[in-house]
């Protein structure tokens, strides 16, 4: 199932739906007309958002009709069947034009972004909230038919309301559909993007083929790079935690945990043993208290701590 939004995309499919409903609140539906209708809502996630949009937008044709002049819109085949028999009532012309209005009036395209140490929350049009962690930078396009973000860098949660409308993130290589969920996005490193599921279902894809590639349950971590897929059980709210400030680690190796905290925009922290970034680290912490979590590790491991020009460098003992 490919994920074609495009302007004449969505029209023939607005013109169809408007169509089909028109004629069934004018002539009624035959019982075969009613299979192929209920057979073209299941074909694609945005036919069903696509005949809600001409169910509302019922009510409002009159006035449509009598107010604005639209210019003739596209057809496909099977719309114009439909188009036919309703086009001399102005029925079908009204339903589109006011799908279209709404249609118009639903369109938006944003342009989200942090800089080092910033957070933001975003409330998308649709009700959905969308939190970026530092250094992030999301497109995100809604149009009534489809829901559309692309993560071009950096880390993202999301908690999508479920509606007819499809909700994709597309980061790399990796698409997540989402069925109504809470969800987090990592895509910081060129060739690797992990998904971590807190609640709800998401269909993971390739963004090329659209080819389904796994279902990961709640409390599970999906990630893809060179080598594959590979998925493993997680703690999803803690990873998840950095939008309430903290950190949480569960047996992380030290280098990732320190990388963690320098996304965050903490102090850059050298180790003058390479070999420490294999020691792990558990645990919650403030974001904006690293001198706390070395001060732990000196308990912990056989470490020293001292400052430097651009931040901390650990020692061995």
């Amino acid at each position: 199932m490919s994920s074609d939004l495009s302007p004449s995309h969505e029209a023939r499919i607005t013109e169809t739906a408007a169509g089909w409903v028109a004629r069934a609140r004018t002539s009624g539906l035959s019982a075969r007309e009613k299979i192929e209708f209920l057979s073209w809502l299941r074909e694609r996630p945005e036919h069903a958002a696509a005949a809600d949009l001409a169910s509302q937008a019922w009510a409002a044709a009159p006035a449509a009709m009598g107010e604005v002049a639209v210019p003739r819109p596209v057809r496909s085949s099977a719309a114009a069947r439909l188009w036919r028999p309703l086009a001399a009532g102005g029925m079908a012309l009204g339903l589109v034009i006011a799908a279209t209005l709404g249609w118009r009036a639903g369109c938006h395209d944003l342009d989200l972004a942090t800089g080092v140490g910033q957070q933001h929350l975003a409330m998308l049009p649709d009700g959905s909230r969308l939190w970026l962690a530092p250094q992030t930078r999301a497109q995100v396009a809604i149009t009534p038919l489809g829901r559309e973000v692309r993560l071009a860098q950096g880390e993202a949660v999301f908690d999508v309301v479920h509606q007819w409308r499809p909700f994709r993130v597309t980061a790399g290589d990796l698409t997540v559909v989402d069925r109504g969920t809470l969800f987090g996005v990592r895509n910081r490193h060129a060739g690797e993007v992990s998904v971590v599921l807190a609640h709800g279902a998401v269909e993971l894809r390739d963004t090329a083929s659209d080819t389904p590639l796994l279902s990961p349950r709640p409390g599970e971590q999906a990630r893809r790079d060179a080598q594959g897929m590979h998925i493993a059980p997680v703690d999803a709210q803690g990873l998840l935690d950095w939008r309430q400030g903290r950190l949480v680690f569960d047996h992380l190796p030290l280098g990732e945990a320190l990388d963690r905290f320098a996304e965050q925009g903490a102090p850059r922290v050298r180790l003058a043993d390479p070999s420490l970034a294999r020691q792990t680290v558990s645990g919650a912490y403030d974001i904006a208290d690293i001198a706390s979590f070395l001060d732990g590790l000196t308990a912990i491991m056989p470490v020293r701590v001292a400052h430097e020009r651009q931040g901390y460098v650990i020692e061995r003992r």
